[in-house]
């Protein structure tokens, strides 16, 4: 598969999530600002702190989240190319503004990762996820479901990583599926301790009698010590 081949593809599946909605529909453009600091405790061991922000620019709101979440990866022998992944995590998110009460939500989660490698460019994960929330004192579960496919071709001496992924989220509360996104991205590395992402994302609500559709522009920059 070439860089080229891959590009067209993305965009192509990237744009089909993109198709503008009806009017009576609501649909906001968002930025998605986030920072990632990994600390490698052990070879296969590492923590991950975030620091992400969304804004949106009709509404004029915005929160912030941070979370600090820890990885396990495991290489067994006997099932390669196939790689697994653990991680527990949590995270606090809260609206800025002068709302005498605003959103606030405390979440813990727990991930479970397979990973396989068609070769050593062409990756495929599957994450599942369980999410335990407590929004404004009042608690929920949700599962989600993310599969992300990535290609990492080596251009002028740098390993690019670029990817496209699809996730569903259901909430037990609801007893559905509540929303979707899309969402593709490229990241490259500026040095051995720092890269640079850019992404773009399709948010949907589903299954709701007022659907909320969001396109958000993310930019990454991750740290690693």
């Amino acid at each position: 598969m070439s860089l080229r081949t891959l590009g067209y593809a993305l965009c192509l599946i990237l744009a089909l999530g993109l198709v503008p909605v009806a009017s009576a529909q609501s649909s906001r453009f968002e930025f998605w600002p986030e920072l990632d600091v990994w600390k490698e405790l052990e070879p296969n061991l590492n923590l991950l702190f975030i620091e992400s922000i969304t804004r949106s620019r009709e509404t004029k709101y915005t929160d912030a989240q941070t979370a600090v979440n820890i990885d396990y990866r495991w290489f067994p022998q006997e099932i390669y190319p196939l790689a697994l992944t653990f991680r527990a995590g949590y995270s606090y998110a809260s609206e800025l503004s002068d709302d005498p009460e605003p959103y606030k939500e405390h979440r813990a989660v727990a991930d479970f990762t397979p990973r396989y490698n068609f070769d050593e460019n062409l990756i495929l994960f599957d994450r599942n996820r369980v999410e335990f929330r407590w929004v404004n004192s009042e608690y929920s579960t949700r599962y989600r479901n993310r599969l992300r496919l990535e290609y990492r071709p080596v251009i002028r001496e740098k390993l690019i990583n670029t990817y496209f992924q699809a996730e569903m989220v259901y909430d037990y509360a609801a007893h559905r599926w509540t929303r979707n996104y899309l969402q593709a991205g490229v990241e490259v590395p500026l040095a051995w301790y720092i890269s640079l992402e850019l992404n773009l994302v399709r948010q949907n609500s589903i299954g709701s009698s007022a659907p909320d559709h969001v396109t958000a522009l993310g930019f990454v920059v991750a740290l690693f010590f």
